[in-house]
């Protein structure tokens, strides 16, 4: 949650200065790590091994009667995560048509994610 929090705020305070040019670096990023990870990491033995252990536990696990709780928490944070992505916009368009500057969104989405860590660290508790 707190990266999160950092990123988004980051993200958009460098959106504002560099606006489009964002995403292009974006996806040069992306492309960069693509190759790292397909040519520059190759693991040992005894990595792979370890690798077709986790892969076979997880198999094992969604045999298991955790099969349908499984799938209904991963629904849950699909479903979570298109109405909140929705409910943001939905204040974007709000905002806008209010008058407020597009370069403050991240400002507002930062107060989202801290409304969202200090619920978190309450109903934790």
């Amino acid at each position: 949650m707190l990266s999160s929090l950092l990123g988004g705020g980051l993200g958009s305070f460098i959106y504002a200065y560099l606006e489009n040019a964002l995403y292009i670096i974006s996806i040069g990023l992306i492309g960069v790590a693509l190759c790292l990870i397909l040519f520059g990491f190759h693991g040992t033995a005894i990595q792979a091994a370890e690798q077709r252990k986790t892969l076979r536990e997880l198999v094992a696990l969604l045999r298991t009667g955790l099969t349908a709780q499984l799938w209904l928490t991963i629904g849950q944070l699909a479903v979570l995560q298109i109405v909140a992505q929705l409910f943001f916009q939905f204040w974007q368009v709000l905002f806008l048509g209010a008058g407020v500057k597009q370069a403050q969104f991240g400002l507002f989405y930062v107060g989202f994610q801290l409304i969202a860590l200090g619920s978190n660290w309450v109903f934790a508790r």
